[in-house]
C-alpha cells in the first residue's frame, strides 16, 4: 500500500518520478522533459514480458521499497526448487 507518490515510486510502481518538474512549470523545458520521458517509457517496454516483474527490478524497488517482498519471493522460490 501505498500513501503518497514517494511511496509508490519506492514499490516500482513508477517508470520514474519526475523529481524537478511541477504542475506549476508549465515551460517549453518541462514539457519536453516530460515527453522524453515518456517515449523512453515506452520503448522501454518493446521486447519485454507484459508481466508486472518489472516493478521488484528498479533499483529504488530493490534498494528500499522492495526488500521485504524479493527476500520473501526468493525464500519461495528456493522451497518450491526443491
Amino acid at each position: 500500500m501505498a500513501y503518497d507518490i514517494f511511496n509508490y515510486e519506492k514499490f516500482g510502481a513508477l517508470y520514474k518520478h519526475v523529481h524537478d518538474v511541477s504542475s506549476w512549470d508549465a515551460n517549453d523545458d518541462a514539457v519536453k522533459e516530460v515527453h522524453e520521458l515518456i517515449d523512453e517509457a515506452i520503448a522501454s517496454t518493446k521486447d519485454q514480458p507484459t508481466d508486472l516483474h518489472f516493478r521488484y527490478e528498479t533499483p529504488i524497488a530493490i534498494e528500499s521499497g522492495r526488500k521485504a517482498t524479493i527476500k520473501m519471493r526468493e525464500m519461495v522460490n528456493d522451497q518450491w526448487e526443491k
